[in-house]
C-alpha cells in the first residue's frame, strides 16, 4: 500500500484508502458502503474484514513427531458452545487513512474495528479446492437472489 500511494499521491488528492484483494468475489458495494461509513467513525485506525471461526480454534490440534498434539491442553472436556466465539481476518478489504498505511507497519491496532461477514460470504481461494467452494457459494448466493 506504501508503494500505491506513493505512486499516486502526486496526481490525485486522497485520504481514506481501501485495500481490496482480487479474490474477494463476495464483496458488494453495501459492503464497502457500510464498512467506510464504519471507517469515517473511527478515523484513527483501520477497519479489517472479519469473519466467525466456524469452530472453536480452541479444540484445534497439529502434529509433532507424527503424534497428535493439543493446541490448548485441557480443553478436550468444555463443551464447543462454551466457548467465547473468535473471529479471524477475512482477507476481504482494509480500510485505512493515508497517513496510516504510510506509517503503520501492521494494522492491528489497539484501535482498529472489524467488519464482520457471514461465513458465507467470505472464502479465502489458495487452492483449487478452495475455488470449488467459492463457485458453489457464489451459485448459491445468486440463486438466493
Amino acid at each position: 500500500m506504501k508503494d500505491a500511494i506513493k505512486k499516486i499521491e502526486n496526481n490525485y488528492e486522497f485520504t481514506s484508502i481501501c485495500c481490496i484483494y482480487p479474490t474477494s468475489c463476495f464483496v458488494t458495494a453495501k459492503d464497502l458502503i457500510q464498512s467506510f461509513n464504519l471507517f469515517k467513525k473511527n478515523k484513527k485506525s483501520f477497519i479489517i474484514s472479519a469473519t466467525e471461526y466456524s469452530h472453536p480454534p480452541q479444540r484445534g490440534f497439529f502434529f509433532k513427531d507424527k503424534l497428535l498434539r493439543k493446541f490448548i491442553k485441557n480443553n478436550s472436556k468444555k463443551n464447543t458452545q462454551n466457548y467465547d466465539q473468535i473471529y479471524h481476518d477475512a482477507g476481504q478489504f482494509y480500510w485505512g487513512s493515508k497517513t496510516k498505511w504510510l506509517k503503520c507497519k501492521n494494522f492491528f491496532e489497539k484501535k482498529t474495528k472489524a467488519y464482520i461477514f457471514s461465513n458465507n460470504n467470505v472464502q479465502d481461494i489458495d487452492t483449487i479446492n478452495d475455488w470449488k467452494i467459492a463457485e458453489l457459494k457464489f451459485k448459491d448466493l445468486n440463486e438466493k437472489k
